[in-house]
C-alpha cells in the first residue's frame, strides 16, 4: 500500500500554480499599460516583466547540473505490512534556491519479475548551498527485493514556471530487502538417519538418534530405555551408564523452488514465508539443507545453509527470485543432477499446470533418487493430488498462509 500525496506537497504545487497565475495577470495589466500610455516607465516596467521570466531561467539553470540527490533507509531490511519511511535528501550547491522540486518515487519489487511497480509523487523545497530531505512513507505487503528509484526529477525556477530536469551521472536508485514472515512450527526434525543415510558431520551440542556415533554417556535417569544402556561400562563402574546417540549434520534435507511464469507475487510470497519458516526451525535443530532455484541460464543455483549468516545470504539471493517459462524447469535439472540417493526433497512450487512436475516426482521416489517427497504447493493442487497415495510422499497447500495446518505429520 502506498499512501497518497500529502497536503503539504498539494499545497506547494497549488501555491506555484498560483505564482504563475499572477504572474500572467501582472504581465496582461502591464501590456494594457503599455497599449494606452506613453510614459517611458510604463515602456520599462513591461519590458522588465516581459524578461523576467529569462532571468529566473538564467540564474536557476545552474541547478540542473548541482542538484543531488540520494535515498536513505532506516535499515538494510524491512517487515512486511509495516510502514517503512525513506528520505529522499536532495543537496543544493547553487547560491539561488529551489523553490519547488518535484519528483515521483517508484518502487519495483523484483521478486518473480512480475514488474510489480507503485509510485508516489513529491515536492518540496531546497534552500540555496543547503541540504533539505523529505520523509516518504510506504507499506509492502509482499516480501521482496525493493529497487527505489526517483524519476522525473525536476527544479523549478525563481518564478515556479519553468520546470528544469536535473541531470545526473548516477541514477537515483537504492534496495530494500522485505523479509517473510516467519511462522513458529510445531513438528519433528528430519535427520539423515530417518532417511537411512551414513553422514561423518555430527552435532556437538545436541543428541540425536544416530547409533552409529555416541554423543556422550551420562548416568541413568528414569525413563531411560534399555537398550540405551552402556553395559560393560555399567558393570565396571558399578552403576547404570547410558549412551546418548549423534545427531547428523548433513545435507539430507533439500529445497527446490519452482515458480512458473503463470504464477503471481503473493504465490511468490507464501513460498518464501515458507521456506524461511521450515529454514530456519532446521537451522535451530543444527541440520544443514540445500536449497536450489532455477536462474535464467536453466541452470540450478545451490546454497548450502548451516548457520543464520548462510540461511540470510540464501535468503537474500530468493528474494530476487525469477520465474520460469515451464512449469517443471527446476524439477527436470535437479532430476538430471547427481545427488546422494534417498534425499528428503522439499518442492515448493507455484505453477497453474502441475501435471508434468508430480509425474517428474512419482518418478524419483520410484528410482530411490528421493527417499522422501514433500510437495509445498500456492498453485496446482489438483494436479498434485495424484501424489497422496504414494508411501513417501505429502501434499500441503500454502492457500489458506498457515504453515502447521498440515505439517504435524510431515518431519523437516
Amino acid at each position: 500500500m502506498f499512501p497518497a500525496e500529502s497536503t503539504a506537497q498539494k499545497g506547494m504545487i497549488e501555491a506555484m500554480a498560483k505564482q504563475r497565475v499572477a504572474y500572467l495577470l501582472v504581465l496582461t495589466v502591464s501590456f494594457g499599460l503599455f497599449l494606452w500610455w506613453e510614459d517611458y516607465i510604463v515602456h520599462l516596467l513591461f519590458y522588465f516583466l516581459l524578461l523576467l521570466p529569462l532571468i529566473s531561467l538564467a540564474v536557476s539553470l545552474p541547478l540542473c547540473f548541482l542538484l543531488r540527490c540520494r535515498v536513505e533507509f532506516p535499515g538494510a531490511t524491512a517487515e512486511k505490512n509495516r510502514a517503512v519511511t525513506l528520505r529522499l535528501c536532495l543537496r543544493n550547491r547553487w547560491i539561488v534556491p529551489a523553490p519547488c522540486i518535484r519528483a515521483v518515487v517508484t518502487c519495483e519489487n523484483a521478486l518473480g519479475g512480475f514488474g510489480t511497480k507503485a509510485k508516489q509523487k513529491v515536492c518540496f523545497p531546497v534552500g540555496f548551498a543547503s541540504e533539505s530531505e523529505r520523509p516518504v512513507t510506504f507499506e509492502f505487503p509482499y516480501c521482496g527485493k525493493i529497487t527505489v528509484c526517483v524519476r522525473h526529477l525536476r527544479a523549478c525556477d525563481l518564478l515556479g514556471i519553468f520546470p528544469l530536469p536535473v541531470l545526473h551521472r548516477k541514477p537515483f536508485t537504492a534496495c530494500l530487502y522485505v523479509l517473510p514472515e516467519r511462522q513458529e512450527l510445531e513438528c519433528a526434525a528430519d535427520s539423515g538417519a530417518d532417511l537411512g543415510q551414513e553422514s561423518s558431520v555430527y552435532s556437538e551440542k545436541k543428541p540425536g538418534n544416530d547409533p552409529a556415533e555416541i554423543f556422550r554417556l551420562r548416568d541413568y535417569r528414569p525413563g531411560d530405555r534399555l537398550h540405551a544402556v552402556h553395559w560393560k561400562l555399567s558393570a565396571r563402574l558399578e552403576r547404570l551408564i547410558v549412551k546418548e546417540f549423534g545427531l547428523p549434520l548433513n545435507t539430507s534435507v533439500r529445497f527446490l523452488f519452482e515458480l512458473g511464469r503463470d504464477a503471481d507475487l503473493a504465490q511468490a510470497d507464501r513460498l518464501l514465508e515458507a521456506f524461511f519458516s521450515i529454514a530456519a526451525f532446521q537451522v535451530e535443530e543444527e541440520m544443514i539443507l540445500t536449497v536450489q532455484w532455477l536462474m535464467p541460464s536453466r541452470q540450478l543455483e545451490t546454497r548450502t545453509v548451516e548457520d543464520e549468516d548462510t540461511l540470510a545470504e540464501a535468503l537474500h539471493r530468493l528474494l530476487n527470485l525469477q520465474s520460469s517459462p515451464d512449469s517443471d524447469g527446476a524439477l527436470e535439472a535437479f532430476s538430471k543432477e547427481e545427488i546422494p540417493a534417498g534425499c528428503h526433497l522439499i518442492y515448493l512450487s507455484a505453477v497453474q499446470n502441475g501435471a508434468p512436475a508430480a509425474d517428474l516426482l512419482e518418478e524419483l521416489l520410484q528410482t530411490g533418487v528421493c527417499g522422501r517427497v514433500s510437495v509445498l504447493t500456492a498453485g496446482g493442487e489438483k494436479d498434485f493430488s495424484v501424489l497422496q497415495g504414494i508411501p513417501g510422499c505429502g501434499v500441503y497447500s500454502l492457500n489458506d498462509g498457515v504453515l502447521n495446518a498440515g505439517l504435524e505429520e510431515m518431519k523437516v
